[in-house]
């Protein structure tokens, strides 16, 4: 038969199988589960949680490579999950503390907004562009920060469905089911708004040019100021290296107008503001902040004295914060401002590591005291702390030991 032939056969079987099953989209795959709805889930979030605690809490977190501080992916998982299926607040704000090279804004708003095409390897790009304008080696070695982030791939897209293809027995359309990576769209009524805070004059400068170059100048506001307890005046280096993630606070730098202190830093005496006076002056209308991160070089219990009562009000649904082996952190207890984060505000926080550990009472460790840096997240409604111990129990019975299988006993056999 002539290869026509074949070609007109071929697109006959088509049509009939077009009309005589169901619309591809259909076939042969079943349709995807319906989601909850919000009211079901709102219901869910009223409930009462209960605490569960990790048996091996103690072993994991000494468990080598476990917990540091770059092991942040069960976390933003649970995150970007509670994005997906929590009913989301009319304003999405999210507050950086210590924003340096800005990668926790990328990451938020590859989630959030993913319509503005904002990714970290985008943000690499725009800050590797910056080092090299201003000829700074620092920030251009430096740029893919100090985990990594900038080597993140961008988010993917939807597949398009392939084209039709059809053979003999009427092959039809398939759609691609290959795994992609979630990405949530707000509805167009909802608003997104971050703050990023950043004290070093010189990062502030490249951050905010990342911001205007990725064009996320009319949602994203850096701040060029030091946050701590309360509105007070403090020092900080004078000079610095653009995207240096080590300058802290100054304890130890050189005064004005004395020479005979030398190796240390020039001191410039600023003022600091808190986070509460922030959100009191009316720069955030929101009700809710979404997201607080704060990686304040050592200075986080401090950033926290100066969040009291937002989070006695509940206003913030993810509150992350980190431990570093500083001289700062070296005076504080965690376990007492766990204690204070559960007891006056009601917010229960678990350890980032490669899993997530519920560290708040009764699920409290001494080991969770030794000085290292790891991140902590705390959240306070019933709806997203049942997801954070879900993830939590999932992730130890994954790594929790098997029992053995018991050896069949071997029958003697006869001579």
């Amino acid at each position: 038969m002539p290869t026509s032939w074949w070609n007109v056969f071929d697109l006959m079987v088509e049509q009939y199988f077009a009309k005589a099953l169901p619309p591809p989209t259909a076939f042969p795959f079943p349709p995807p589960p319906p989601s909850p709805p919000p009211t079901a889930i709102l219901a869910a979030s009223t409930q009462f949680h209960t605490p569960w605690c990790a048996p091996d809490a103690e072993s994991a977190f000494n468990m080598k490579g476990f917990l540091t501080g770059c092991t942040k992916a069960a976390a933003w998982r649970v995150v970007t999950n509670a994005t997906a299926t929590l009913p989301l607040p009319p304003e999405i704000v999210m507050l950086n503390v210590g924003a340096n090279k800005g990668y926790e804004v990328a990451k938020f708003l590859e989630l959030v907004a993913p319509e503005r095409n904002v990714h970290r390897l985008r943000w690499y790009g725009a800050l590797r562009s910056y080092a090299e304008s201003i000829h700074s080696g620092y920030l251009k070695f430096g740029a893919i920060g100090g985990c990594i982030d900038g080597r993140a791939h961008a988010p993917r897209k939807p597949l398009p469905p392939p084209p039709p293809r059809s053979r003999l027995l009427g092959r039809l359309s398939r759609t691609s089911h290959a795994a992609q990576r979630t990405v949530v769209a707000p509805p167009p009524d909802r608003r997104v708004r971050v703050h990023a805070f950043e004290m070093m004059n010189k990062t502030a400068k490249a951050l905010s040019h990342v911001v205007n170059a990725t064009g996320v100048s009319d949602i994203v506001t850096v701040h060029m100021v030091p946050v701590v307890d309360v509105t007070r005046g403090v020092r900080k280096p004078a000079t610095g290296m653009a995207g240096d993630e080590s300058v802290t606070l100054c304890r130890m730098c050189r005064r004005p107008g004395v020479q005979e202190e030398p190796g240390l830093p020039d001191m410039e005496e600023v003022t600091a503001t808190s986070l509460d006076e922030f959100l009191a002056s009316g720069a955030v209308g929101a009700s809710t902040i979404y997201r607080v991160a704060i990686a304040a070089g050592g200075y986080d219990s401090s950033v926290l004295n100066g969040l009291r009562a937002t989070l006695r009000a509940r206003r913030v649904r993810f509150l992350e914060f980190e431990v570093t082996p500083t001289e700062h952190w070296l005076t504080r207890s965690l376990e007492k401002t766990l204690r204070w984060l559960a007891e006056d505000a009601g917010y229960r926080c678990f350890l980032q590591g490669q899993s997530l550990l519920p560290a708040s009472a009764p699920c409290w460790q001494k080991v969770f005291e030794a000085k290292r840096r790891f991140g902590v997240l705390c959240a306070a409604e019933p709806a997203v702390l049942a997801l954070l111990s879900d993830s939590a129990r999932t992730d130890y019975e994954r790594r929790a030991p098997k029992p053995k299988p018991k050896s069949k006993a071997r029958r003697k056999g006869g001579g």
